[in-house]
């Protein structure tokens, strides 16, 4: 049996080795229902990274490979045939961690925002209502910057899956 080079630069992904073949996959996405959703809200909070963020995907590659790259934004470089699956219950975790939590932030942006410029043109000017509005303002502005942030990777992710999608097809019309 030879050796395989394999090179993995998303840490969220891990490899384990079949009869037939090698299996790439994000093993955050295995652990159970209940510790992935803490898991995730801890690397929401401390500002999920675009290697948690990326849609899971299981990456099945033959054994006759001699090297095997898997790059962060999840492009796999290898000389043997392989494919790339997606698994239903994984898809479903991705929408709870990463989809829901992007607009329920909205949301709150939304709410915060409108009780600023209640504070703001509604009521009387007292000490109160500036500190309130002090307070608001800037959680205001946080959260605009993380859901311009989860925006951004949103809809690079779209550009990426299309563009992947197109490129399976064409590998799948040769």
């Amino acid at each position: 049996m030879e050796t395989i080079d394999i090179q993995i630069e998303n840490d969220c992904y891990q490899y384990k080795a079949n009869d037939d073949d090698l299996l790439l996959y994000n093993k955050s996405y295995r652990l159970p229902f209940f510790i992935f959703i803490g898991y995730a809200l801890l690397e929401l909070f401390n500002g999920a990274s675009n290697t948690f963020r990326a849609i899971p995907k299981y990456f099945i590659v033959s054994r006759e490979a001699s090297y095997i790259h898997l790059s962060e934004k999840l492009l796999i470089t290898t000389d043997a045939p392989y494919k790339v699956h997606y698994k239903k219950k994984e898809v479903f975790r991705w929408l709870i961690a990463i989809v829901i939590p992007f607009f329920l932030l909205f949301s709150l942006l939304a709410l915060m925002c409108g009780l600023t410029l209640r504070s703001i043109f509604i009521t009387p000017f007292e000490v109160e209502v500036l500190i309130i509005v002090a307070i608001i303002l800037p959680l205001t502005f946080f959260l605009w910057l993380m859901n311009v942030k989860n925006l951004k990777s949103y809809l690079a992710y779209r550009k990426y899956l299309k563009e992947k999608k197109r490129v399976v097809e064409d590998i799948l019309c040769e």
